[in-house]
């Protein structure tokens, strides 16, 4: 994958349980969803791949309504380990 738009996805998260990372690629375009990942360690890995791809992280949403916050987040790009203490 050369540039984060190799993983744009304009369809709904197809299943409730999944989560998916909201981003805009690195020219600013349009809000694009990635394909859905089961389950949110994931999610997380899917941000960091499109952050090093010069994406803006938008949000990662989640069954239910969860989100992963922004301060989550940044602390996963900066650490580049699992800090979350869950099982895939």
């Amino acid at each position: 994958m050369s540039d984060c738009t190799k993983s744009d996805s304009t369809k709904p998260n197809p299943v409730k349980s999944d989560w998916v990372v909201v981003y805009r690629n690195h020219a600013g375009a349009r809000e694009t969803r990635s394909p859905s990942a089961p389950s949110e360690r994931r999610a997380l890995a899917q941000a960091r791949t499109l952050h090093f791809l010069n994406c803006e992280i938008i949000r990662i949403e989640g069954p239910a309504g969860a989100t992963i916050t922004e301060r989550r987040l940044n602390d996963w790009l900066a650490n580049g380990r699992d800090r979350l203490g869950q099982a895939e």
